[in-house]
């Protein structure tokens, strides 16, 4: 993207020199290409010796950001792979031939460690604690780590920083004591791991930090800019809003089959407060029921059931698909560990197995084992989820929450479903708006 493409939200950022920036960026803001561009600015004003590294949570991000950038001093690798290469060198206990065995887990630091020194493995942690990270800040009190890290790095990176958990917090105030300039991106609504320690309100908190420059990416490059800059409104227009046929458009129930036969060749979604309100509206509509699950489940649990449930009833969603959904880093599993994960998913899914308890232990789950097969068993047996993961159907109905992370080139909404006792919902409200490509067709 040459500069000149920039929006006026990613020249300030661009822009800004201060030694520590963060960044709130909405899905589709191009958040991506801003880091790109300032990485590669910033490293023009480094010390010729000193590196910029570029920290993401998994290898599709870290390959995207990669073929994005051919800098020899610009380093793009995972938040564990950064720790592997440049802190456990610094442990003369560490082997330089460890062998990785993620889904033996071990239950406390001092078990950790031992394996570490004694059996020259790195395992899995229980709970919500990060052994290598625990390790890796208890090395970072060496002189010669503090030295080397001043010598080495003038700024670093974090992409998706929402899913931060204490310990990584701990080791980026360390690299600010340093004084290496840091740069955190994320989406506090976006957050992943929650049930692992990610912490979003620590991310939200240091928007507050006068350490730190702040800054939003709002732009949704995914919808017209029309659909953008209403959906940023927090408010329904009373008329069209258009430009070349596109944009915000206000109709009445009487109007939906002409608005369903012009637009017969392109995607629509009519969406709906519940699952109770669904109709396919004589035919016109397919009906894609939400995945109803307990309303005390973990969301963790919700998203390694759906995960398995696009396994078995999607045809074009694969193992590396699942891994990637969850945020897993396939850096940290060797060969023979991924096949182990997949041959255990496959049994469990196609050869009815009684347990995930082997692949949920590689992947640091095992403690959910139960919940997410007792969900799974009793969802994947119902046709409604089958229907709602194989249709083909161009137009669709289904709930706002469904609806979360997909597009369509329409949307059509009632106004009165966006509103609670008189308050309009603006989550709701945003995610209804933001699922549309080209229009958004209000029934006032």
């Amino acid at each position: 993207m040459p500069s000149l493409d920039f929006t006026l939200e990613q020249q300030r950022i661009l822009d800004c020199t201060s030694e520590n920036i963060i960044v709130s960026a909405c899905a589709g803001s191009g958040k991506s290409s801003t880091l790109v561009e300032k990485a590669k600015r910033e490293i023009l004003l480094s010390r010729p010796w000193k590196k910029l590294a570029v920290l993401t949570f998994t290898n599709k991000s870290k390959d995207d950001l990669i073929s994005k950038v051919n800098h020899p001093s610009i380093i793009i690798t995972t938040f564990h792979s950064f720790i592997f290469e440049n802190l456990f060198p610094f442990d003369p206990q560490v082997s330089d031939q460890l062998k990785e065995m993620f889904r033996v887990e071990a239950d406390n630091y001092t078990k950790w460690l031992d394996i570490l020194y004694n059996k020259k493995t790195i395992v899995g942690s229980k709970g919500k604690s990060d052994f290598v990270l625990e390790h890796a800040i208890k090395l970072c009190n060496k002189k010669n780590v503090q030295h080397f890290f001043k010598s080495k790095f003038h700024a670093i990176y974090i992409d998706e920083a929402q899913d931060n958990n204490i310990q990584q917090y701990q080791l980026i105030e360390f690299f600010i004591k340093l004084g290496v300039k840091i740069l955190m991106v994320g989406d506090a609504n976006q957050t992943l791991y929650g049930f692992r320690g990610a912490c979003s309100n620590t991310f939200t908190r240091y928007f507050h930090d006068n350490r730190f420059s702040s800054y939003e990416l709002k732009q949704n490059f995914r919808c017209h800019h029309i659909i953008n800059r209403i959906a940023n409104s927090y408010s329904f227009p009373d008329e069209h809003v258009y430009e070349e046929n596109m944009g915000y458009f206000v109709i009445n129930i009487n109007m939906l089959n002409q608005v369903v036969e012009k637009l017969v060749d392109e995607s629509i979604v009519f969406l709906k407060k519940t699952n109770y309100d669904l109709s396919d509206h004589e035919g016109k509509f397919s009906i894609l029921k939400d995945i109803s699950f307990s309303p005390d489940l973990d969301d963790m649990v919700k998203k390694i059931v759906i995960c398995l449930l696009k396994i078995k009833f999607k045809a074009n969603y694969f193992m590396y698909n699942f891994l990637e959904e969850l945020q897993i880093d396939i850096d940290k599993f060797n060969k023979n560990e991924i096949d182990f994960f997949k041959n255990c998913i496959e049994k469990y899914i196609y050869e009815n197995g009684n347990s995930l308890d082997g692949a949920l232990s590689l992947i640091g789950f095992s403690e959910l084992n139960n919940q997410i097969c007792e969900t799974y068993s009793s969802l994947s047996q119902l046709e409604e989820t089958k229907n709602f993961f194989q249709n083909t159907n161009k137009h669709v109905t289904m709930t706002i929450h469904s609806s979360k992370g997909l597009e369509f080139d329409n949307v059509i909404l009632k106004r009165d479903d966006l509103y609670h006792n008189g308050e309009l919902q603006k989550n709701n409200f945003y995610v209804s708006m933001t699922r549309a490509r080209n229009r958004v067709l209000v029934i006032l």
